[in-house]
């Protein structure tokens, strides 16, 4: 049986990501992820136009407000490998694997600098024409306690990135965009898999 996310509805068995989705806004939902996991942190990123043309992505996140003015002012999408390699992916990816360009370990060595990484974990999501990033961050955990907490919550993060997905169409204002399917009350199933 699933239970779904509604104002009234007392879902069984909720998890940390399932109680983050009762939040009202993606933003509350991505800091209430923060509070209830080893994780340091979480940004979420929308982008609608299938061809990125190298626009910034629609994004919420609890990264400090220093680094994102940091990230907006240095150009840093054009040297982030995670969003290089996020905009073509269909399977989710460690940082640690992947390959870094020239040019792109400054950028990773200033965001370390930063508190972000030097883990991270990123689900694409592809749905309504539209795709999602679900990033986490942690600076705590070894790189094998990392990859064994990812494995372990792996079937929720896949929900939650989907949820999230859900919400984010429904709070952007996409006037004119096609998206394929999505209707703004779709519910988000709680506890599956």
């Amino acid at each position: 049986m699933q239970s779904y996310v509604t104002p009234h509805s007392t879902p069984r068995a909720l998890t940390s990501f399932d109680r983050a989705l009762l939040q009202e806004t993606v933003q509350a939902c991505v800091e209430a992820v923060t509070e209830n996991r080893r994780i340091s942190h979480v940004t979420f990123n929308m982008i609608v136009d299938s061809t990125f043309s190298g626009e910034l992505p629609y994004a919420w996140s609890t990264f400090p407000t220093g680094w994102v003015t940091r990230y907006l002012r240095q150009s840093y999408i054009a040297h982030d490998p995670v969003v290089r390699v996020g905009i073509g992916a269909t399977t989710p990816f460690f940082w640690t694997d992947l390959y870094h360009e020239p040019g792109e370990r400054q950028y990773l060595d200033d965001a370390a600098r930063h508190g972000i990484g030097p883990r991270g974990y990123t689900i694409p999501h592809i749905e309504h024409g539209t795709r999602s990033l679900l990033s986490l961050t942690n600076r705590t955990l070894e790189e094998e306690d990392w990859r064994y907490y990812i494995e372990a919550i792996y079937p929720e993060l896949l929900v939650f990135a989907r949820c999230l997905h859900h919400r984010a169409l429904g709070e952007l204002d996409l006037d004119g965009i096609p998206l394929v399917g999505w209707k703004p009350d779709m519910p988000c199933p709680l506890g599956s898999q």
